[in-house]
């Protein structure tokens, strides 16, 4: 498999404290990863990073053999959910089709192919029938499913989600998953989280990151990923020392 994602000696300064440091990462094609770490641990710096939305302070990125920012097109990003304002009064079609608004756009026309595109999407993802319903009137996994699939509108190589079930109850995280598994199956997945018991049985890789990262193969890992996640801080049974 080749490289989507590579990281070498990646560090990165807010002022004069390091939000990242020494990072060495690589991600592979159709992997499926989980970022864990505490907050202010440097996971959103990374994905900025990885996004080209930040430069490393020095060290190197490379996504899909060129730069983050030539890349950015060929990447789906899930924000969390709360980034939105829930009560803007939206229909579901229009937020799938908002990854296709050029930034000289004057008005929200779509050609015909976009419409086309967002309604094999919407069908893809179970959720054709919510197509006029307003994202303020749909349940918590629904409103992840449509987020998801505003990101899967340009059919990216690779999906990054942030916290995809911090809003969702238990009996929703299952079904989640269960379609970032699916989607797996063409798609390199990157998603960070702490909702280590689901992910556990989903994700092949684990990285540890807390300003320095360490990464993981989940077959390789002495114990349980949960016990990865909270020692990660102090000292991993698999001699991570985070």
């Amino acid at each position: 498999m080749r490289n989507v994602i590579t990281c070498k000696d990646v560090t990165f300064y807010y002022d004069v404290q390091p939000a990242l440091q020494n990072i060495n990462l690589e991600i592979e094609e159709q992997d499926f990863m989980a970022i864990l770490g505490p907050n202010g641990g440097g996971k959103t710096t990374l994905i900025k990073l990885v996004l080209g939305l930040l430069s490393p302070s020095s060290g190197t990125i490379e996504v899909l053999e060129t730069s983050p920012f030539k890349a950015r097109k060929n990447i789906g990003y899930v924000p969390q959910y709360g980034a939105f304002d829930r009560n803007f009064p939206i229909k579901v079609k229009e937020v799938v089709k908002m990854s296709e608004l050029k930034s000289n756009s004057i008005l929200p026309w779509y050609p015909k192919e976009v419409e086309k595109r967002a309604n094999q999407i919407l069908e893809q993802l179970q959720i054709k029938h919510l197509a006029d319903k307003k994202l303020n009137e749909l349940s918590e996994g629904q409103k992840q499913r449509t987020l998801i699939a505003r990101a899967l509108m340009t059919d990216p190589e690779i999906l990054i989600l942030d916290e995809p079930t911090a809003s969702i109850d238990t009996n929703v995280e299952k079904d989640v998953y269960d379609m970032l598994k699916e989607l797996n199956e063409t798609k390199t997945i990157i998603l960070i989280s702490h909702d280590i018991g689901f992910v556990s049985t989903y994700v092949n890789k684990v990285t540890c990151l807390n300003i320095c990262s360490c990464t993981h193969k989940i077959d390789e890992i002495e114990g349980s990923i949960v016990d990865v996640y909270n020692r990660s801080l102090k000292f991993l049974h698999h001699k991570c020392n985070l």
